[in-house]
């Protein structure tokens, strides 16, 4: 094996993935409602292609895409995000024309192959981890504001058991609130640089 290319391609459904070992195309279609990425992983485990010697491209912009790029990256791949306009400039006419997920990852597999574009170094994983922990706990926050002027409007009311309701809820949500700030402690004693780091990473691409 010469080298391998790994082509992925993401949609709100399901993620398209080809794979382009020494001239041969193999493509697989992962689905949403299963476990894609270990799906992912099997797939090339037996095509015999480990991570070390896996070159993946997907489109910069393509959200949907990312999550595989980065677990693979984390995995020992080289991943490179492209733009998709240098993609669709090495296109031949025929494949042009392709413009199924399908064909969108054989075409950023083949493109990788041509041009061996450079690595994307994502921010680490701790910085990683503090920005989804700290976005988690912003949305949470603003969520139980709003459900405790949400129970004070019941209470007013007298609406006895949806204010319950409400009260078990905040509960929960308090429960929460309180597990994602340890995860945020944990991770500035582990990482003490990252505390003068919180927002630039909350401000900072993904």
């Amino acid at each position: 094996m010469t080298g391998a290319t790994l082509g992925i391609k993401g949609t709100a459904c399901k993620w398209n993935v080809a794979l382009l070992v020494d001239g041969k195309m193999k493509t697989k279609a992962l689905a949403g409602e299963q476990k894609p990425l270990a799906e992912l992983t099997t797939w090339l485990d037996k095509q015999g292609v480990v991570p070390g010697a896996l070159h993946v491209c997907v489109e910069a912009a393509d959200d949907h895409a990312r999550a595989f790029a980065m677990a693979l990256h984390d995995s020992g791949a080289t991943v490179s995000r492209v733009d998709r306009a240098a993609v669709e400039g090495l296109a031949t006419p025929a494949t042009r024309t392709a413009t199924s997920p399908a064909a969108d990852a054989k075409a950023l597999a083949r493109y990788c192959a041509a041009n061996n574009p450079g690595p994307w170094i994502p921010p680490p994983l701790e910085e990683r981890l503090l920005k989804v922990s700290l976005e988690s706990l912003t949305a949470y926050r603003k969520l139980r504001e709003s459900e405790a002027r949400h129970l004070d409007q019941l209470r007013r009311d007298g609406s006895a058991k949806l204010a319950k309701d409400v009260e078990d809820h905040l509960e929960w949500m308090n429960g929460a609130i309180a597990r994602i700030e340890q995860e945020v402690a944990r991770l500035l004693e582990a990482h003490p640089y990252l505390k003068d780091r919180q927002a630039a990473i909350l401000a900072g691409p993904d």
